[in-house]
């Protein structure tokens, strides 16, 4: 066998290369691609109408961001210069970090009783799912906020 995959381990199931595997050959593709005419004419149709429009896109621009609605500047300017990256860092006061448990009996004292049973009974069915049986620690958390 000169093909080289002799000298490859082979394990079902396991991925790597295998007799057979991959796409047959003489087989086209499925997925019929634009030709290279096709993809020219429309940038030059793209082209040219972002040419002829641009003057009017820029003047809906301005007249939005005088009417205090900057949205569509900030889109804008993500668009050209590349959105930044998003970030949030959460701390506490003097940057400790935060009390979960405070967290958690604030927002658990706001949901119904009916919302809390949901949430219950979806905690209960997560434990008892196969492979996240014992991934966290359970801990009990009293009213004020303590464990």
């Amino acid at each position: 066998m000169a093909d080289g995959l002799s000298q490859l381990p082979t394990r079902p199931g396991r991925g790597g290369a295998r007799r057979g595997a991959g796409r047959p050959r003489g087989v086209t593709d499925s997925h019929p691609r634009f030709p290279t005419e096709v993809k020219q004419s429309f940038a030059e149709l793209y082209r040219t109408r972002i040419d002829a429009e641009a003057p009017a896109i820029l003047n809906a621009v301005i007249t939005s961001a005088k009417g205090r609605d900057s949205r569509i500047i900030v889109d804008l300017l993500n668009r050209l210069l590349g959105r930044p990256a998003l970030a949030l860092e959460i701390s506490g006061p003097g940057g400790a970090p935060v009390r979960l448990q405070a967290m958690t009996a604030v927002v658990l004292a706001q949901l119904s009783e009916a919302e809390f049973e949901v949430i219950e009974s979806l905690n209960k069915r997560l434990l008892g799912a196969p492979g996240l049986a014992g991934a966290a620690p359970v801990v009990d958390v009293t009213e004020d906020g303590e464990q």
